[in-house]
């Protein structure tokens, strides 16, 4: 009798451990699926909004740096230089008005 018992608890723990393999291989396998999904969505996300968004950005990056430059050429180092002058001019003049003083 305790044969038969033995023998009964020995199916019943053998089935459990069947049971429990089976639900840990789900569980991987559906972790495993979820991780490819998650990474294909990613990639999806990446490529439909986030690349574009960056290229756009670097465009934009490009025609700034085109215009600071047309403004400091064209702009910026125009007068400067028309500024240089009259600072030129009006140290001239102070020298010249300086030495009429002096005599």
């Amino acid at each position: 009798m305790l044969e038969a018992i033995r023998e009964l608890i020995f199916i019943i723990v053998g089935s459990l451990l069947i049971i429990a393999l089976t639900i840990m291989t789900i569980t991987i396998l559906s972790i495993w699926i979820l991780i490819r999904k998650t990474k294909q969505a990613f990639k999806v996300t990446m490529d439909e909004t986030v690349n574009p968004v960056l290229h756009e950005l670097q465009e934009t990056a490009q025609n700034v740096k085109g215009t600071s430059h047309f403004m400091s050429k064209k702009t910026i180092s125009p007068v400067i230089q028309f500024l240089s002058i009259i600072k030129g001019i009006n140290k001239a003049i102070g020298f010249i008005g300086s030495i009429g003083r002096k005599k």
